[in-house]
């Protein structure tokens, strides 16, 4: 899942509201019921609300969530 610049959340490219991603996250994952959660977010976002998100996840009956920070002007690139 992704977390953008303005704080909107992402399941697959797909958006979602803040109080729906409980039920996203578990349908997305519907075929693994033993998902890790990793949120990939921009490095500027204030830590607060990345840890409200941890939570929600948390609350959706996920452990071990994960976090990748991107800075400004880095690629991501596929191994």
């Amino acid at each position: 899942m992704t977390i953008d610049e303005h704080g909107e959340l992402w399941i697959d490219d797909q958006p979602v509201a803040a109080d729906r991603l409980g039920e996203g996250l578990q349908a997305a994952t519907a075929d693994e019921p033993e998902s890790k959660i990793v949120i990939k977010g921009d490095a500027r976002l204030p830590f607060g609300e990345v840890r409200r998100t941890m939570l929600r996840i948390e609350e959706a009956g996920f452990h071990g969530v994960g976090l990748i920070a991107e800075r400004i002007g880095t690629e991501t690139h596929g191994g």
